[in-house]
């Protein structure tokens, strides 16, 4: 009743591993989901922080940025959807959000001194929740969201943190 009072869509994602019956049933009654998502969970520190994610490019520089760089974050994380305009707009006002987020550590990955992708990390109860990843799709396959992967976990490991999650498509790097 709280989304049809404000006229929202129903937005279903899925998990791969649901099975062709949960399909099923959501599609007899109406219902298409928008995403399938893996959830991804794994310990963080020892050994599991020595671990190489995707493309190394030493060019690329992560930093956690500051809360007055928002506006900067949030239009370069929307640029990084722009195969979705009809998303612009929500993208940028939650990613204004997002770094404002007491949780939240927002980072973004430069090269050549430019913002070219961004990724947060919410750290809570000792568990570090990865979220926001986004390139611009100029710089895409130039190991950036691998670095921001890595600069996330060393992170949340300097914080304390033993547990990682996020959610990714299916498939993906």
């Amino acid at each position: 009743a709280f989304y049809r009072q404000r006229g929202s869509a129903v937005n279903h994602e899925l998990c791969p591993l649901a099975g062709v019956g949960v399909y099923q049933l959501m599609s007899t009654r109406g219902y298409q989901p928008i995403e399938f998502t893996n959830v991804l969970c794994r310990e963080i520190g020892g050994e599991a922080a020595t671990v190489a994610f995707g493309q190394s490019n030493s060019a690329v520089v992560v930093r956690v940025i500051d809360v007055s760089e928002a506006e900067m974050w949030a239009q370069t994380s929307a640029q990084g959807w722009s195969a979705y305009p009809q998303f612009t707009d929500y993208i940028t006002g939650i990613g204004r959000n997002m770094v404002l987020t007491s949780s939240a550590v927002a980072m973004v990955a430069e090269l050549d001194g430019l913002p070219i992708a961004t990724a947060v990390l919410h750290l809570i109860d000792g568990i570090a929740l990865l979220a926001g990843a986004s390139t611009i799709p100029a710089a895409r396959r130039r190991g950036a969201q691998g670095a921001l992967l890595a600069a996330r976990l060393k992170y949340a490991e300097e914080q304390g943190c033993r547990l990682a999650m996020m959610s990714a498509l299916p498939g993906s790097d």
